[in-house]
């Protein structure tokens, strides 16, 4: 009854079609039909119980890897156990939760040295997600301003996550209106943009990451390990500057690449602590300067553009390009290794706004390179240290 092993689960049906021919042939009990019934029969009874055994080996083999461990709680002899989650603590890595928006937002008061309670909730009419101030906050002008964070939701949850992302300009509603100040609040800025919550992939891969590359007491892998665990950081750039001393560059995935004084606070705390709070990371001897990335800003300028649909055309070359330059970051001696991205390049920019043309049955004539601060022309733009690209594109 023995079977060879394979790289798939045998179905039911080969399950019973195996152990039918194999009990047949120990009994030679072909030619026999009441025997041979029972056998058909017993034979489907039977490789039920073997595709059980089947499921529980593959199921059981699949948590023995990060690749493929499950990202769900599961029951392993009385305990539940999440394995993706088993597997990231064993080397201090956490799944990052949801962040909360922070938002300022201009409140016209009505009341000057009137106070602005804390719990006072504002609502975004589009959303239905609910912000309060971050503080109670004195009313000391015409046009105050409030940092509020979100709390909740339609859905029931904390108001987390994207949805209580604003733009700058949108309007907030007081739930309780009071009489020192008016009905509606003007988002101004934004302290901190939220995420959702952590992904499987994403958890897999950093826990991937960091088996492959272990904290080793503060090398240049480490800055980049630790402030990755920091939610919306995307890039870490550690440079050796005075003795002594750890320049740490950080980059955001929100649209300007640069982080919030939140987020940098929070990098320089992941250097310092540990998940368990313990200062195990950081050297003694070591001072750790956290600053956020500079953005250069490059100028594409697209000629002799033509296509029957100009306008999607030039959409699919933005997002192209945009793509592009988010890749390119700079690059550390003994800590990247190749191929490196650290060179804006007009031969690869125009090679990537051939392929979008060719793909939609369009031309251009040429592109130019430059940079938008200098106006300079240029071939290529090599980012230095703490850098990181960003391109706006001209059509002419």
């Amino acid at each position: 009854m023995g079977r060879r092993l394979t790289d798939r689960t045998p179905t039911i049906t080969e399950q019973s079609n195996s152990i039918e021919s194999a009990i047949s042939a120990e009994l030679r009990a072909e030619s026999r039909t009441t025997a041979k019934a029972f056998v058909k029969v017993f034979a489907k009874v039977m490789s039920a119980v073997a595709m059980l055994s089947h499921k529980l080996v593959e199921h059981v083999a699949r948590q023995l890897f990060v690749a493929t461990a499950q990202d769900k709680d599961n029951n392993f002899l009385g305990s539940t156990i999440n394995p993706l989650t088993a597997w990231s603590e064993l080397v201090g890595v956490t799944r990052m939760d949801a962040t909360a928006a922070r938002l300022t937002v201009t409140v016209k008061a009505q009341q000057i040295g009137a106070t602005l309670p804390s719990g006072q909730q504002l609502i975004n009419t589009r959303t239905g997600v609910i912000y309060v101030p971050i503080s109670n906050t004195v009313l000391s002008a015409s046009d105050t301003l409030v940092d509020i964070i979100a709390i909740s939701d339609r859905s029931g949850g904390d108001g987390s996550g994207l949805v209580g992302n604003m733009e700058v300009g949108e309007t907030l509603d007081f739930a309780n209106p009071l009489s020192a100040v008016q009905r509606t609040a003007t988002v101004s800025s934004i302290l901190e943009t939220a995420v959702e919550a952590e992904t499987s992939d994403s958890l897999r891969q950093r826990t991937a990451t960091r088996y492959t590359q272990r904290p080793a007491g503060g090398s240049l892998a480490d800055y980049r390990i630790w402030s990755r665990e920091v939610a919306t950081v995307d890039g870490a750039f550690p440079y050796t500057g005075l003795p002594g001393v750890v320049d740490l560059y950080i980059s955001t995935n929100t649209d300007d690449r640069i982080p919030s004084q939140s987020v940098l606070d929070a990098v320089l705390a992941s250097v310092q602590y540990d998940v368990s709070g313990l200062a195990s990371r950081r050297p003694l001897h070591a001072f750790v300067n956290v600053l956020p990335v500079t953005v250069v800003d490059l100028t594409v300028t697209v000629n002799g553009l033509e296509s029957q649909d100009e306008s999607g055309l030039q959409t699919a070359i933005n997002d192209a390009l945009d793509q592009y330059f988010a890749t390119l970051k700079p690059y550390i001696e003994g800590l990247d290794v190749a191929p490196r991205y650290d060179t804006a390049s007009l031969v690869e920019i125009s090679a990537i706004i051939n392929t979008v043309c060719k793909a939609r049955d369009s031309s251009f004539f040429n592109a130019s390179l430059t940079d938008s601060a200098t106006n300079t022309a240029l071939l290529e733009y090599v980012l230095n240290t703490g850098q990181v690209a960003t391109a706006t594109v001209i059509y002419v």
